[in-house]
């Protein structure tokens, strides 16, 4: 990783050789006067490019020779002086191949500069409000990729892509994302997007440059949806999981993993649940989770970030189980043994309750499933909740221990595991007293009281606010038809 600095010392090298010294100099004239040149002429002849194109002829020379020089030593010579910014000036060119010519010779010299020189010569571009220039000229260099995937073009491609990472030295990621959504309503988001559906070797880089800025960043997130970025991103993880060469290494891995991960990031908000169900996300989350056990707590994570968030209105429930969820979470559950994916598995079922309208096809099937098999998927549940429970109040919290410590580790013990499972006991009880009977039988099977049952969910608007701080607020939330599930719950079993 690139180390940050404050500021620029001359090195000992680019004292120690007065004639490169000098050719760099000579280098930085040459430049400064065709840019003069060119400017000059395109001023006076703007309709007749046969009258400039000599001139520029001259400018890409001087481009080069700068690019070359840098091979051969240090910057420091004249990195803080006006070549530089002149150099850099030339990045909204209206010859885009002016641009590209600018773009491959600053690459050189961070190629060639050490780790001080670069960071230095970032953070002076950065402050000198440099940034838009490098976003429309990049623009310019790779909108030629999108029509042929040249050998050239994914040179440019690879460079943009290093730049990204230098300017993310330099600066918040947040705010880089922020800047990249801003430039022509998200053109940026959208050419990573593409680049990680070519499937060409700079996929993996671009997935997972693009992870990091949507995660940091509300503006890229929202660039994404709105540039139908969720549908390329799950049509490229169906075709890397699809297939006879289906994830057969591990960049494919680390590239899946990468598009799940900023997939979970845009079902944050609602237009990226609807754009994710519509785009058959339920379809192939669910294919991962069957087939696929590297990714399968990736893609658990997927489904419980799409219906954990919603709300009735959006569908997603009656989606999920349009779509054989059912036949899917619940073999899983009994299936796994990882903490995370339990958690994620129950806030999905959890979820539902609230999402599916009681009455409705689906509602009876997600009732049906919870009932086949002598209610087997109940008494797992049921299992789950006890253990769970159990680790949780076994947890000792000291009076030194801060609250926020005391919560992480009742989390780590599995407390929401618990919470969820226990709202999926009580959602189901309220259906039916033969339902309420058979959850009566299973607590008091494993020495689970009725009355510690029902003050531990009565306590669950106490532990959600503790949620809230870990980002867990819409997986935890409980609304008022779970306190009045929870009410009539206690009405019907404990005594008057």
């Amino acid at each position: 990783k690139l180390r940050r600095v404050k500021g620029f010392q001359e090195t000992e090298s680019a004292m120690a050789d007065p004639e490169l010294s000098s050719s760099k100099k000579q280098a930085a004239l040459r430049l400064e006067k065709a840019v003069e040149q060119n400017r000059r002429l395109r001023a006076k002849f703007p309709d007749e490019p046969g009258k400039f194109l000599a001139s520029e002829v001259e400018l890409h020379r001087a481009i080069t020779s700068l690019g070359e020089l840098a091979v051969d030593g240090s910057l420091a010579d004249w990195l803080g002086r006006t070549t530089f910014t002149v150099l850099t000036s030339l990045l909204t060119h209206e010859n885009s191949d002016i641009a590209a010519d600018v773009v491959r010779a600053v690459t050189e010299m961070i190629n060639e500069a050490s780790e001080d020189e670069v960071m230095a010569m970032i953070q002076q571009l950065w402050n000198s409000s440099w940034p838009e220039a490098l976003w429309e000229a990049l623009q310019c260099v790779l909108s030629a990729s999108d029509e042929a995937w040249s050998e050239e073009s994914t040179e440019l491609a690879r460079v943009a892509l290093d730049w990204i990472d230098a300017v993310a030295e330099v600066i918040p990621s947040d705010q880089l994302g922020d800047q990249m959504a801003d430039v022509n309503d998200g053109v940026w988001i959208r050419w990573l997007c593409s680049t990680i559906q070519r499937g060409s070797s700079l996929s993996s880089h671009a997935a997972e440059q693009l992870s990091v800025l949507v995660q940091l960043s509300g503006k890229a997130r929202l660039a994404l949806i709105r540039g139908s970025g969720i549908s390329t991103l799950l049509s490229t993880v169906q075709s890397r999981v699809t297939g006879e060469d289906a994830l057969h290494d591990n960049a494919d891995i680390d590239l899946v993993m990468d598009c799940l991960h900023t997939l979970c990031c845009c079902l944050m908000t609602s237009s990226g649940r609807v754009a994710f169900a519509s785009g058959s996300g339920f379809e192939i989350a669910l294919h991962l989770v069957r087939t696929c056990p590297k990714l399968r707590g990736s893609a658990l994570r997927m489904l419980d970030f799409s219906v954990s968030g919603s709300n009735p209105a959006e569908l997603t429930g009656t989606q999920f189980i349009a779509t054989g969820g059912l036949g899917v979470i619940f073999p899983i559950l009994r299936a796994i043994k990882a903490r995370k994916d339990t958690e994620h598995c129950v806030s999905v079922i959890a979820s539902l309750f609230r999402l599916v309208e009681e009455g409705t096809p689906e509602f009876r099937r997600l009732i049906g499933k919870l009932r086949s098999n002598d209610y087997l998927e109940v008494r797992n549940i049921c299992r789950m909740f006890t253990n769970f429970y159990q680790k949780v109040l076994q947890v000792q919290v000291s009076n030194e221990e801060s609250e926020e410590s005391a919560f992480s580790r009742t989390l780590d013990a599995g407390l929401l595991i618990a919470q969820q499972a226990g709202l999926i006991l009580i959602l189901f009880s309220r259906c039916s007293p033969s339902h309420q009977d058979v959850v009566m039988e299973e607590l008091v099977q494993r020495n689970v009281g009725v009355g510690k049952f029902i003050e531990f969910l009565e306590n669950f608007d106490n532990s959600d606010e503790g949620t809230r701080k870990l980002d867990r607020t819409e997986t935890t939330r409980i609304d008022a038809q779970i306190r009045a599930s929870i009410s009539s719950f206690k009405d019907r079993i404990l005594p008057s």
